[in-house]
């Protein structure tokens, strides 16, 4: 026998083997059901995202996204439990006379009140220390003073030069801009360059020595 025809026949056996198989492997599968649909609150039918939708049996979580959608495979008969905080949990068994293997649902799920028991916080174990410390104790100013006198008046303008103007600011600067520019309509703007007076005062600084480097 060739190598060609023990090729051919490989494949003919896993064929047969294959097509043998696959309605045994369907029959196996039959109860298995694609599970999807919405999670909605009962109230306003809004979306509930990341609501865990769990399968009891087979140990399977899924979670909804943000417009409340799930999808998950689960077999007929299986309970599949909502849970999500705030709401009371929901759950739904998938009917065993089920046609078909898939199924939709829109669960709709109810607030539910958290009721905590009371917690008192006290400062002080008992009320005796509370009124020394009251009448005693030194108290801080409101938050808003504590910053005012934490930060220095050099802080205060250093970052209020890294700040971006605010509407007055902003404001005053283009009326600024177009003060000068309606001020010299018609005739050239002054060149500071060729100003007499700032050379001067340019020169007097100069000899002064007021541009030497401080060592």
């Amino acid at each position: 026998m060739t190598r060609e025809n023990t090729v051919l026949k490989n494949i003919f056996l896993s064929l047969l083997l294959a097509a043998t198989l696959l309605p045994a492997t369907a029959q196996l599968d039959s109860s298995l059901v694609q599970f999807s649909g919405l999670v909605l609150s009962n109230d306003s039918l809004r979306a509930m995202p990341y609501t865990a939708v769990r399968n009891s049996r087979r140990k399977i979580v899924a979670i909804t996204d943000m417009e409340g959608f799930f999808n998950m495979v689960v077999r007929k008969g299986d309970t599949v439990y909502f849970t999500q905080l705030g709401t009371q949990p929901a759950k739904f068994i998938v009917p065993q006379n089920l046609n078909g293997n898939k199924h939709s649902i829109v669960q709709l799920m109810v607030n539910d009140t958290i009721e905590l028991s009371a917690t008192i916080v006290r400062p002080w174990p008992t009320k005796r220390e509370f009124d020394y410390e009251f009448v005693h104790g030194t108290f801080r100013d409101d938050e808003l003073e504590a910053l005012r006198q934490s930060v220095s008046e050099e802080e205060r303008a250093k970052i209020a030069m890294n700040l971006p103007m605010d509407a007055n600011e902003n404001y005053q600067a283009y009326m600024n801009s177009q003060y000068q520019r309606y001020y010299w309509t018609g005739q050239t703007p002054p060149v500071r360059i060729m100003d007499p007076i700032a050379w001067s005062q340019f020169f007097k600084a100069w000899k002064s020595g007021k541009f030497k480097k401080k060592r």
